[in-house]
């Protein structure tokens, strides 16, 4: 039986701009613009693994409202450990101190216009960003 991990993504909205996230090589990962999220655990629903990972990803982040269903699909490829990927990806609002804090996950956040996450973004997330 073939396995598969479910992750979890947040687009993160404000006045028009979307956060995305410069993930660190050094996590194994490549480097790549993303949006922030992660896999869920066993005993989390959807929207606990989303709070859980943003918390993580982005310190300091507060007032999280989870909206809108986006887009999902699957990864065309495995991940190293030979499991499929499920991504699963919702509209997100919430509040963030002056300076954004990211952890060591990631090197850099940037809000952007849905055009300049289209030029900066992996392809297969072009849909997410189309379906705002």
């Amino acid at each position: 039986m073939d396995l598969f991990w479910v992750g979890v993504k947040g687009v993160v909205v404000s006045n028009d701009k979307l956060l995305i996230l410069r993930t660190n090589p050094d996590e194994n990962r490549g480097e790549r613009w993303e949006f922030p999220g992660g896999r869920i655990d066993r005993d989390e629903t959807m929207h606990q693994a989303l709070i859980r990972e943003l918390q993580e990803e982005l310190p300091g982040i507060s007032n999280i409202e989870i909206g809108d269903l986006l887009h999902a699909f699957r990864l065309p490829r495995e991940l190293p450990e030979h499991n499929g990927l499920a991504l699963v990806f919702y509209k997100v609002t919430a509040d963030f101190p002056d300076d954004i804090t990211v952890s060591s996950e990631h090197l850099e956040s940037r809000w952007v216009s849905k055009t300049e996450a289209i030029e900066l973004v992996p392809q297969n997330l072009h849909e997410v960003i189309v379906s705002l």
